[in-house]
């Protein structure tokens, strides 16, 4: 008996999107090859977040951590090593920190530890600027941004528990020449370690990411879903 011929079936961001597996990070809109064409993010309402949008044809070699991320080849990478634990990761150090400045602190979400750290970035001229999310004047307003100066740290205060516009600026961060900090979710942090594995030149300016605990994609329907449960 002859085996049976296999065939590599290659995906589009919208194939993603329609299995179900699109986080909406955006990290799939930026060109990996010169002749590709950068997409944008645009509100799903169906879905009740950002999904991927192309003018030209549809991207098949793009990044995308909801479809094809290899974590153990990235535990590798960045430590060498499988980690010891597979939820937590590689654990190195645990402690309990809360910022100092007692105006950040009262206006932060979890004890102000993230802008306490890019603020010491921005200080001791570590870093050029920061991506991030701007929690904005309303939910459909939060998007990506990008931080140039430590005073402008204060946008970002709070937690956002909805889905946001996370890819509104990466276009703009990888096309610089800026080092930066990254702040994001797991899946937008381990998104950022597969780009800089196709692009060498955004790796070398990168400078830390921080990222945070996640429980998912909490979406708009989601949420109403939950508030009218609550009466």
């Amino acid at each position: 008996m002859k085996p049976t011929a296999q065939t590599t079936v290659l995906l589009t961001p919208e194939d993603v999107v329609r299995r179900g597996q699109c986080m909406g990070c955006g990290f799939c809109t930026i060109p990996l090859k010169p002749a590709q064409v950068a997409g944008q993010m645009v509100f799903n309402a169906k879905l009740g977040h950002h999904v991927p949008r192309f003018t030209g044809p549809a991207p098949t070699d793009f990044v995308c951590p909801g479809s094809n991320m290899d974590m153990p080849q990235l535990a590798q990478l960045k430590h060498g090593a499988l980690p010891n634990d597979p939820m937590l990761g590689t654990v190195i150090k645990s402690r309990a920190v809360f910022a100092t400045n007692p105006e950040v602190r009262s206006r932060a979400a979890s004890g102000g530890v993230i802008p306490a750290l890019l603020t010491h970035l921005f200080e001791t001229g570590q870093i050029d600027c920061v991506y991030c999310v701007e929690p904005g004047t309303a939910p459909d307003t939060a998007a990506g941004t990008i931080i140039r100066k430590a005073k402008d740290l204060g946008r970002t205060h709070g937690s956002v528990y909805h889905p946001v516009n996370f890819g509104g600026r990466l276009e703009e961060l990888i096309a610089g020449l800026e080092r930066f900090a990254f702040v994001g979710l797991p899946c937008e942090v381990a998104a950022l370690e597969m780009l800089k594995q196709r692009l060498p030149e955004l790796a070398k300016r990168h400078v830390i990411s921080l990222g945070l605990f996640c429980g998912g994609i909490n979406t708009f329907p989601g949420a109403r879903l939950r508030a009218n449960g609550m009466g």
